[in-house]
């Protein structure tokens, strides 16, 4: 079953009148259903002091806010929880009623029930470990959401379980987790013969198996699947996956019906993805003792997108963008359903390891273009309201926990700096330096080689969670908000404060605006106090006072950081400055400004953005370009005579780079500045640039959304 949300478009400082809110609910499988709906729904500013007072007719409806609010105290949004009935095939558009509406239940209830046990081989000794509850992470009149934890013995293995159990609802769904950590432990590895999970009383349906190597088979008891096999787990690394948990026959027809449905048939947003593998479900699931067929991967996703436009909820900077031209009118839905096509024919290959296209690449630090990088992803979504792109994006995103960067204490609970205070990170692991961390967690120094199947952890760099940040928000996936959980710990472990450390300096420019961008996503859908605190501490005594070009003249050029000769920069010859790497850091700067209000920040990233503008990026009738690297003349800009004579030695610019197109979000926040400020040439050279770029963009090869589209999705108010 999809829900989708959908909102009347506003200009962003527009007044919001009263609205109609509307709920779109589709059925894609040939199934009757009755089934718990969760969406995301946005609200703008002010608008929701505290909880919805709207209803689906005739429907008890619950809503659970999390992640951030707005700085007045506002909901920035909430999901919005109630039980939809729809026919086989079936949709109903739902317009939300004000007011409470009907009762919601008060007494107990308790969520499907099953034994889950995850069973290690390892070193020819086979271990078992049933979780136990260890917290529970949502609870209300509809539904609850349950952590189970346990260690599997001696291993170092750590498992971990959330169900999410709906009232009255015979299924559950099931996020499971397994790590290799544990200080007790000195191997840097583990040796994994076979990693398997046995269910008794119900049957477990992890979804994109094909992709994932997952193999699943039915028990007499209810299933078995094996997660791994000869494959090992490097320090830190580990598997997510997703499905559900089903039990057998009830005697109810649409009950029945339900549980086939969620294990067995695939999800979309629209009617069109009707029939898109030539199978017959029905008669496939009936034929079974229980309604468990791999088909399809298992894809029982339940998932809803809400039209974002208009609320200033979407990501740090609020702007969804507008599909392009070529998706226009019903082109965007004939789009999505053929990525659906491909993306169902694609639960093949069998890589547990695998990286998808939802993410960065397994070593993020990898030079050159990433399918993560921008200020946005997954804008089709919050600007559609169709939601299929959110289970292509579940399966890249699971893979973020392969990445050998979660580390657990010995009792399961995940590794807190603040009780670490001598555990330093870099790129998300213990720093290489002894004399850095003195904190190991267990682990040997200097570290032998171990195994994590190419990935690694995030650098500076290349620390970006665009995918990742936007699923969370889009669908308030508990698994999904931990494993942002996990990167914020990482950010308060390594973006350290104190003076003297290694790392407690600004470093590169674009390290430090894509990993203030990745942290203001990942604030949005937490709302962690620590990582909060310390990005503005960062700001305060780290970015901001070690800004190169603060106390220049405002005529002046006022880098971000002034480099030592490099040879890969003009030949070596001299120092320089990065006006592309700039524009990353104002951005990025922009976005802590918007979600934490620092004023530093914002001061930082306007001066970083119209320093770019004005002095790093070339206009000239034909031609427009950032700079790569522009040679440091003591706060003398490089006039348009020294770029077009092409001296390699003063200047080196970004043809047949996409570092035009990553330093296009300054444009927009030098725009507003340059307006507000009444310089009219800044404006005007800002307004051209922008034109030239939105004018040129062409569909890609798969007809989606364009990079640019993704880049240029900065709103920036003027005051």
């Amino acid at each position: 079953m999809v829900a989708a949300f959908a909102a009347a478009a506003l200009p962003q400082d527009a007044p919001r009148p009263p609205r109609d809110v509307a709920i779109l609910v589709q059925n894609l499988a040939p199934l009757p259903r009755r089934e718990g709906v969760a969406v995301v729904v946005p609200f703008a500013r002010g608008e929701v002091p505290d909880l919805p007072a709207l209803h689906v007719p005739g429907t008890a409806t619950c809503w659970q806010p999390f992640g951030a609010r707005w700085p007045d105290g506002s909901l920035r949004q909430a999901l919005c929880l109630f039980v939809a009935e729809l026919g086989a095939l079936g949709e109903r558009r739902i317009v939300l009623a004000p007011g409470p509406g009907p009762a919601l239940p008060t007494d107990a209830f308790a969520a499907p029930t099953a034994k889950v046990t995850f069973v290690a081989r390892v070193g020819g000794a086979t271990t078992r470990g049933t979780p136990v509850p260890v917290r529970q992470l949502e609870a209300n009149a509809l539904r609850t959401v349950d952590l189970a934890r346990t260690r599997l013995g001696d291993t170092g293995l750590l498992a971990e379980l959330i169900v999410t159990g709906w009232r009255g609802q015979g299924h559950a769904h099931a996020d499971i987790a397994v790590w290799f950590s544990d200080p007790r432990v000195a191997a840097m590895q583990c040796d994994v013969e076979e990693l398997a999970i046995e269910c008794e009383g119900m049957a477990l349906v992890l979804r994109h198996a094909g992709a994932l190597g997952i193999t699943q088979s039915m028990t007499t008891t209810g299933s078995r699947t094996v997660l791994l096999r000869g494959r090992p787990l490097g320090d830190g690394q580990g598997l997510r996956r997703s499905g559900v948990l089903v039990k057998k026959h009830v005697g109810d027809v649409v009950a029945d019906a339900t549980a086939q449905a969620a294990a067995v048939v695939p999800l979309g947003g629209a009617a069109d993805w009707r029939g898109i593998e030539a199978v017959d479900p029905v008669a496939d699931a009936r034929a079974l003792d229980v309604p468990l067929l791999v088909l399809h991967g298992g894809r029982d996703l339940q998932v809803g997108a809400a039209d974002w436009r208009g609320t200033g909820a979407f990501g740090p900077f609020g702007h969804v963008p507008e599909p392009p031209p070529w998706l226009h009118g019903d082109a965007l839905r004939a789009h999505l359903a053929q990525r659906w096509q491909r993306f169902v024919a694609s639960d093949r290959g069998g890589d547990p390891f695998a990286v998808f296209e939802h993410g960065l690449a397994r070593m993020a630090g990898q030079t050159g273009d990433q399918g993560d990088f921008g200020v946005v992803k997954l804008s089709l979504v919050a600007a559609s309201a169709l939601p299929s792109l959110l289970v292509e994006a579940e399966r890249s995103v699971l893979q973020e926990g392969c990445r050998p960067v979660h580390f657990f204490e010995a009792d399961g609970e995940p590794v807190d700096p603040a009780a670490h205070p001598q555990w330093i990170v870099w790129s998300g692991r213990t720093h290489w330096h002894q004399g850095v961390s003195k904190d190991r967690l267990g682990k040997p120094f200097p570290e032998p080689p171990y195994e994590t199947h190419g990935w690694t952890g995030k650098d500076r760099e290349h620390w970006s969670s665009n995918h990742l940040a936007a699923f969370a928000l889009l669908t308030g996936a508990h698994w999904a908000r931990a494993e942002l959980a996990n990167e914020a710990r990482l950010y308060v472990a390594g973006q350290t404060i104190e003076p003297g450390w290694s790392t407690s300096n600004a470093g590169a420019p674009r390290g430090a605006g894509r990993t203030a961008l990745a942290a203001a996503w990942n604030l949005l859908a937490t709302d962690d106090a620590a990582l909060r605190a310390r990005m503005n501490e960062r700001m305060d005594r780290v970015e901001f006072p070690q800004w190169a070009g603060r106390d220049l003249a405002a005529e002046r050029v006022r880098p971000m950081a002034v480099n030592p000769p490099d040879a890969r920069m003009l030949q070596g010859s001299t120092r320089y400055w990065n006006p592309w790497q700039d524009a990353t850091a104002a951005f990025g700067f922009a976005a802590h400004h918007l979600v934490t209000g620092n004023p530093a920040a914002r001061t930082l990233a306007e001066a970083l953005a119209t320093n770019t503008v004005r002095h790093g990026w070339l206009l000239v009738p034909n031609e427009h370009e950032v700079a790569m690297a522009l040679r440091w003349q003591d706060g003398t800009p490089i006039t348009t005579e020294q770029w077009l004579a092409r001296d390699p030695t003063v200047v080196q610019g970004s043809a047949e780079t996409a570092f035009t197109e990553w330093a296009s979000p300054a444009l927009e926040i030098a725009r507003v500045v340059a307006e507000r400020d009444g310089d009219a040439a800044l404006a005007a050279k800002c307004r051209e640039i922008q034109r030239r770029m939105r004018t040129s963009r062409k569909a890609p090869p798969d007809g989606g959304m364009d990079r640019f589209g993704e880049w240029d999705a900065v709103a920036w108010p003027a005051r």
